[in-house]
């Protein structure tokens, strides 16, 4: 189909021409508006479908939307919940730590309490030695001393 406008025309109406016998038709509005209105259908139909495929692509990219706010959800749990379990291990690994240290300190102190007691008991031999060394010079110089007596003032 071939449209032209032809001078021929009073009021510069559109022409087709015919393919086969190439006669030229007035396009009138009767004839025209079969033409116009299969256009304008075609038209529709493509703005349809065009419409159609934007629902679509919209309705898949809030269900993609969605899955993603799902999966950040998950992913914000399971980042939570090892968070969670690898600070009640830092928590229980400083308590172990400071239990361990708590043990090692009674340690060196029961140690230390024990070397006191041990140089005590030396300390109280040592102490029970000399009173009975003291104790036996005393007894020794009451004996000369009584000797000394007996013996008089013949001396």
């Amino acid at each position: 189909m071939n449209l032209r406008a032809t001078a021929a025309g009073a009021a510069n109406e559109p022409t087709l021409r015919c393919p086969n016998c190439d006669h030229e038709l007035r396009l009138t509005e009767s004839l025209a508006a079969p033409l116009i209105e299969e256009t304008r259908r075609r038209f529709q139909e493509q703005l349809a479908r065009k419409d159609e495929e934007v629902a679509r692509k919209s309705e898949a990219l809030l269900l993609e939307r969605e899955q993603l706010i799902k999966q950040r959800e998950q992913i914000d749990d399971l980042v939570s919940q090892r968070l969670a379990a690898e600070r009640s291990q830092l928590v229980a690994a400083e308590a172990k730590k400071a239990r361990e240290a708590a043990a090692a300190e009674l340690k060196v102190k029961e140690n230390e309490a024990i070397e006191l007691r041990l140089s005590l008991a030396a300390n109280d031999a040592k102490l029970a030695e000399a009173q009975q060394a003291q104790a036996e010079l005393m007894r020794k110089e009451r004996t000369l001393e009584a000797e000394k007596a007996r013996a008089g003032p013949d001396d």
